[in-house]
């Protein structure tokens, strides 16, 4: 297949099949955590021990060697899944611990990892810009380090490439312009939920009439009050400040249940009903007992 032409190329076994590099979503950026003056050749032999089951897609040395570990359409044993699969692999020889001066120290080494990133742009058209955890999660395209990996997917606990590396540098020499700024700091146009909920709250709502003289959060609370309102008169004091399921204080007045519990609202309409009827079968016998006097009398009489 047609690819970037790195300077060294050993193949390593460790990988995880084929796939199709136009698909891919990110270019994850790496450090081997050793020294940037290391042999690019060397760490291209060392992956190709099928014992260290780990690879990259390309490593770039501190004097701007690049070298080739698995072809762009091979799946790279650099990050776990889902980040191997979705992801280019680019592996910078040095520390994640290294500063941003000891990075920039070396440009011969941004300049080369530059050329790979545009050459990726180009080829895939991953975008050249700096991407979180979160975006990459939510599917997001971009460039990114294994430590945006681990907080989109906890796959692994690595750090690299540290937050030293001079993202913004190396973004601006692979689009050949001016530091990239990067999406994922601060600057984020996007309103907050703090925003957002107050411009919420602070809607006003339309009547059937056309006015819209309330605002959501005022009905809202008016909502709010009048249905503690109707728990407290239908199942007793304080139950409108109950936040578990419901257990009804009961009010006094209406007296207690068989458990010595005061009687909600709905308990005492209960014990009403049963009340009455019992009332009503005591009227009932007594009627049935009266008539039976009335026939003994009149038998009385006639006799």
């Amino acid at each position: 297949m047609s690819e970037f032409q790195a300077d060294v190329t050993i193949l390593s076994p460790n990988d995880g099949g084929t796939r199709d590099p136009s698909k891919c979503q990110l270019i994850v950026i790496h450090t081997n955590e050793g020294p940037p003056t290391g042999s690019v050749a060397g760490l291209l032999q060392y992956l190709a021990n099928p014992a260290v089951e780990a690879s990259y897609t390309v490593a770039v040395g501190g004097d701007g060697t690049i070298g080739r570990s698995n072809d762009d359409n091979y799946v790279p044993w650099a990050a776990g899944s889902p980040a191997n699969e979705r992801g280019l692999h680019l592996c910078l020889l040095g520390y994640a611990s290294q500063s941003r001066a000891d990075w920039l120290s070396r440009p011969a080494q941004l300049d080369a990892a530059a050329r790979v990133l545009r050459d990726w742009h180009d080829r895939y058209g991953i975008p050249l810009v700096k991407i979180t955890g979160a975006q990459m999660a939510a599917g997001v395209r971009g460039v990114g380090g294994h430590k945006d990996t681990v907080d989109a997917w906890h796959a692994t606990n690595h750090t690299d490439p540290g937050s030293g590396f001079p993202y913004d540098v190396l973004l601006a020499k692979a689009t050949g312009g001016q530091p990239v700024p990067d999406t994922s700091g601060e600057d984020d146009t996007m309103p907050s939920a703090e925003d957002i909920a107050t411009a919420v709250w602070g809607h006003r709502i339309a009547k059937p009439d056309g006015q819209s003289n309330e605002t959501a959060g005022n009905l809202l609370s008016w909502v709010d009050k009048h249905a503690a309102d109707q728990i407290a008169q239908s199942a007793g004091p304080e139950s409108e400040a109950q936040r578990g399921p419901l257990a009804p204080t009961g009010w006094e007045q209406l007296g207690k249940n068989a458990d010595g519990s005061s009687r909600s609202l709905v308990d005492g309409v209960a014990h009403a009903i049963a009340t009455a009827d019992a009332t009503a079968a005591k009227v009932s016998a007594m009627g049935n007992k009266l008539d039976q006097l009335l026939s003994l009398l009149d038998g009385a009489k006639s006799s």
